[in-house]
């Protein structure tokens, strides 16, 4: 604020509209004068929408500054999408992270590349301000800053940033928004997704009492499998599970988690992360696009799988789930372990993509995964004393506990 302060102060009167007396500044000296304010503004505004997404996160709502209404959600795209709209797309199931849209990079790149305006020399008389950590030029002592805490959830997202890339590439998502998946292929899409819940969901029930997986096991909340029998049923009939076999990377991935069951269950919970939350991030426009493409009826017909009935807010669950990952008792090997293992998710996850992709005619090569590195079996620290109790006790905290 006080940068853009400053930069307003060198704006001659006349660009308010009331010329001053004996003023004639040209359109180039108006233009060279609102450069830096403009800079500073849009600057100043960009961090205020970093901030506030940041507090969105951490609250689980709205943050009080733009609770009336977000100037940001008013933007289009150059193709008369809305920006919301636009960014929401990318979100789809799978992938829930948030990246910069390709616009923003290429002004991130624009900007790195171009030359700021200078800075003008101020031509009035002032006081020199206090150097910080001075006072009447005597030092004074600093503390250093606290180093920023990382939980496992920011640990999830940001080490598997190469992994979205690549998921990105898949053509399947994109028809899909347009609504130019055929039915049989969504049919299959659906009997593949059925084999890995029903998996996953086996795994977790049966790892259950696990100390790091039962404070994040919500079956009631969570659980797909139904739904997803339900939708195949309804495009594929009574009977699909005799004529309707899973993929090949299918396969491969139900018996990667049947593996990760026996070894080594802790790795089940950065499979449930990806498939869970991806799924309350892009569920209801996926939803939405599926019953504008496949023209389906408005009774969520197909599109159960879509359907939380049991989670009344998707953002807020999100929240207590992320903070539950950050409050697990897990040691920085079993951390690493995690992100790798979602990297393994992600991979298999687009990968049966990919099937999709050669299904509706693309030329894709889906490679065989000799790159995902075996499970291997451990034993993990636990602290003993770490209880069922406390550990409920530590996922409900107020996540700036630490901080204090």
């Amino acid at each position: 604020l006080e940068a853009l302060r400053a930069a307003l102060q060198k704006l001659p009167i006349s660009h308010g509209g009331k010329p001053g007396e004996g003023e004639a500044a040209s359109s180039e000296e108006l233009c060279k004068a609102c450069g830096p304010a403009h800079t500073t503004l849009v600057e100043m505004l960009q961090m205020v929408h970093r901030a506030s997404l940041s507090l969105k996160e951490s609250i689980g709502e709205d943050c009080p500054v733009f609770q009336v209404a977000c100037p940001f959600k008013n933007c289009v795209t150059s193709g008369g999408v809305p920006l919301l709209q636009a960014l929401e797309t990318r979100t789809w199931g799978l992938w829930i992270h948030t990246t910069h849209s390709e616009d923003d990079d290429e002004e991130a790149a624009e900007g790195q590349n171009s030359p700021r305006p200078p800075s003008e020399p101020s031509t009035s008389a002032t006081v020199p301000p206090t150097p910080p950590g001075e006072e009447n030029g005597v030092p004074i002592p600093v503390a250093a800053p606290a180093p920023p805490v990382e939980g496992l959830a920011e640990k999830l997202k940001m080490g598997t940033t190469e992994a979205h890339k690549e998921a990105e590439t898949v053509h399947f998502v994109r028809e899909f928004i347009k609504g130019k998946v055929p039915r049989a292929v969504y049919g299959q899409m659906v009997v593949n997704l059925y084999y890995v819940y029903e998996a996953m969901e086996e795994a977790l029930e049966a790892c259950s009492d696990h100390p790091l997986i039962e404070d994040l096991h919500f079956p009631d909340e969570l659980n797909r499998k139904e739904t997803l029998a339900k939708d195949a049923e309804y495009f594929l009939g009574e009977d699909w599970q005799a004529h309707y076999l899973p993929s090949p990377v299918t396969t491969e991935y139900v018996a990667r988690l049947g593996d990760i069951r026996s070894k080594s269950p802790e790795l089940l919970i950065p499979h449930a992360y990806t498939r869970y939350l991806g799924d309350l991030s892009g569920g209801q426009l996926l939803k939405k696009a599926a019953q504008r493409g496949l023209k389906l009826p408005d009774d969520g017909s197909g599109v159960q799988f879509y359907i939380f009935r049991r989670i009344k807010d998707n953002k807020k669950f999100k929240n207590m789930y992320r903070a539950r990952l950050d409050n697990l008792k897990a040691d920085a090997r079993t951390a690493d372990r995690m992100v790798a293992e979602a990297n393994v998710a992600f991979g298999l996850n687009t990968k049966m993509f990919k099937e999709l992709d050669r299904l509706m005619g693309f030329e894709i090569d889906v490679k065989p995964s000799d790159s995902f590195a075996p499970v291997e079996a451990g034993p993990i620290d636990v602290p003993p004393a770490i209880t069922n109790a406390a550990a409920a006790a530590a996922a409900g905290a107020c996540p700036f506990a630490a901080l204090a």
